[in-house]
């Protein structure tokens, strides 16, 4: 059958090589560092029909405390959680790629999921007013209302450690 055709002799799957090496990557952390290796792959999976978008995410703010939200020590560990993955996208530490454009600004986890408030668990149906604040990519175009609605995403009872996240794409 063909939905057996990734599957060993031991039952494991085993990806196909371009979805290999592409996770392979992201697990060393050089997906998120290497310009040049994430065009490569938006090229390969676009040769196979899969579009892939290439953004740049950088975390601007961290909350200093976390106690006055709920899940603060769900909130607290995955923070902590998060510096390994960091420790590897950013070594040796890297600047920003020339040539990126800010698409504006997301309430997110901050690494490896980048999982937005915005849109899960849906800032924007809790507090429907926050859609004023967004612009056409649906991100604030603002730092400064991104820092303002931050505690509003926080007090969601999630357990997920927002932070404020700068989205850029390559300009052109």
């Amino acid at each position: 059958m063909e939905i057996f055709r990734n599957v060993n002799e031991a039952g494991q799957i085993v990806l196909p090589p371009l979805w290999d090496r592409y996770f392979s990557s992201e697990e060393t952390g050089a997906l998120y560092r290497e310009l040049e290796l994430a065009l490569e792959f938006q090229r390969e999976f676009a040769a196979q029909g899969i579009t892939l978008e290439v953004i740049y995410a950088d975390v601007v703010h961290i909350p200093r405390d976390l106690s006055q939200y709920p899940k603060e020590d769900v909130r607290t560990r995955s923070l902590q959680g998060c510096v390994p993955t960091w420790v590897r996208m950013h070594r040796p530490p890297t600047e920003r790629p020339e040539g990126l454009k800010s698409l504006g600004f997301d309430l997110s986890d901050p690494i490896p999921t980048f999982h937005s408030a915005l849109y899960q668990p849906g800032l924007s149906r809790v507090a429907p007013s926050v859609r004023g604040d967004l612009n056409a990519a649906g991100l604030f175009a603002d730092l400064g209302d991104a820092l303002r609605w931050l505690p509003v995403a926080l007090s969601l009872d999630y357990g997920v450690p927002f932070c404020v996240i700068e989205v850029l794409e390559l300009d052109g």
